[in-house]
């Protein structure tokens, strides 16, 4: 399907259009930093940290909602305002979510070197854990484990 027309090229942020599901991940390879935001509830608590995944196998920086399903994987790069050198991302907290998110960015377009810090954090987070040669493995001891 086409994409509309869309003039960003010469700014800050980029539109990303959704594609096809053979070629969506592509759009990771246009920006350096994936933004992950989503209202605490029940319902997204169930959801799958896919947006996660997909940042750290393409190694980029993420900013996410400090919520369930993306607390599984992503450890705060600051806490207190303070550096955590074992950090992985940077979250953002409902208390906060009117403005950490553009704090978090600034941080971020100020600081490249932690862009790449932070994307290769999460890439050796999330590289071995849902490799899928491990995902696999994983699969078939359960279905071993269910058939005793």
């Amino acid at each position: 399907f086409a994409e509309t027309p869309y003039d960003d090229e010469n700014e800050p942020y980029r539109r990303r259009w959704t594609k096809e599901i053979n070629s969506y991940a592509t759009n990771y390879n246009t920006f350096d930093i994936s933004l992950a935001p989503l209202v605490d509830s029940l319902f997204n608590g169930n959801k799958s940290q896919l947006k996660v995944i997909e940042a750290g196998f393409h190694k980029k920086a993420i900013i996410a909602s400090e919520t369930n399903p993306y607390t599984l994987d992503l450890i705060s790069a600051i806490d207190d305002g303070k550096l955590n050198s074992k950090g992985n991302a940077l979250l953002v907290g409902s208390k906060k979510n009117h403005k950490d998110w553009a704090k978090h960015m600034k941080r971020l377009v100020e600081n490249p070197n932690m862009i790449e810090d932070l994307g290769n954090r999460l890439y050796e987070t999330v590289k071995d854990k849902y490799s899928l040669k491990k995902v696999c493995q994983d699969r078939v001891e359960f279905f071993k484990s269910i058939i005793k």
